[in-house]
């Protein structure tokens, strides 16, 4: 059984909302996603927002928790093996089963890109945290 190390896993965590702040911040993609996604008026509902980064971060957690034991299996030792291990989680997991799901509802593929490079940038930083601390 591996033993996992849940201080880099919360740190991780921690870093990914991070990059995830920045990323749909307005200075970055935060406007376009809004559009993309009509969240105007009434849809947009910030009263919930405390319940969904909770959750949001609970997920990361568990990406995180995964994303270690994928660290220790491939023996990716230091920051640009455990960052190369997001990748590849990035790319086998992440990247085509949603891109099937954007297919699937027609949504803009610019839509996809901004997310899906969202993903990438977090499981790279999760990747280099955890591959750092090994």
């Amino acid at each position: 059984m591996i033993q996992v190390n849940l201080v880099p896993v919360v740190l991780s965590s921690v870093a990914a909302m991070g990059v995830g702040f920045v990323w749909y911040s307005n200075a970055l993609f935060g406007k376009k996603w809004i559009e993309l996604h009509e969240l105007k008026g009434d849809k947009m509902d910030k009263s919930s927002m405390g319940k969904i980064f909770g959750i949001t971060f609970l997920v990361t957690l568990v990406s995180a928790y995964v994303l270690s034991i994928f660290i220790h299996y491939a023996g990716a030792i230091g920051l640009v093996l455990g960052a190369k291990t997001g990748l590849w989680a990035w790319i086998g997991f992440v990247m085509p089963t949603s891109l099937a799901t954007y297919l699937f509802t027609k949504k803009p593929m610019s839509l996809y890109v901004i997310d899906a490079g969202h993903h990438l940038a977090a499981l790279l930083v999760m990747g280099a945290i955890l591959g750092a601390w090994f």
